[in-house]
């Protein structure tokens, strides 16, 4: 596995970059999709859209995938990580971050919390708890709370039916 920047150069441990994995065990292609595998299969590798970097030991760690990545004042932002900093919180049950059209940053990155059973939440104490763990531009410019996330019939949040009601 290695982790590559969009050159196609490897890069070094802690920077972020795209997972490409390489083997006989990589597929062959996908059945009658040309398009979509000429997307994901280059040079024998297998793009996988993950990202994620090797610690200083080799360690490999996800950190979302790059289509959920916001762009937000010429800085690339992983949702997942934003996320996984709201879930850290005690009172938070469930959380997605989306990236909403902003005519001054491009995406303005927007947190949607839902409170755990007889807890309330504020957007003071979700900034709190965000400033506490993420550096200055990862900070959502915007926390709504939920009683639920819209899901899709997996179960997974359906972040663009959420971007659409935002």
């Amino acid at each position: 596995m290695d982790v590559l920047d969009p050159d196609g150069q490897t890069l070094p441990p802690k920077q972020t970059g795209e997972l490409v994995v390489r083997g006989p065990n990589v597929m062959l292609g996908y059945w009658k999709q040309s398009e979509e595998q000429e997307l994901v299969l280059k040079n024998g590798a297998l793009y996988t859209g993950d990202l994620g970097y090797k610690d200083d030991d080799g360690f490999l760690w996800i950190v979302g995938r790059s289509k959920e990545i916001i762009k937000s004042a010429g800085n690339r932002v992983s949702a997942k990580e934003i996320e996984d900093v709201l879930l850290s919180s005690e009172d938070v049950l469930e959380a997605a971050v989306v990236g909403i059209p902003d005519d001054l940053l491009g995406e303005a990155i927007t947190a949607v919390v839902v409170a755990k059973p007889n807890m309330t939440l504020t957007e003071k104490e979700l900034k709190k708890h965000c400033q506490t763990h993420l550096p200055m531009h990862k900070l959502p410019q915007r926390f709504v709370v939920l009683k639920n996330l819209p899901k899709q019939e997996t179960g997974k949040v359906n972040k663009l039916l959420l971007k659409e009601q935002l």
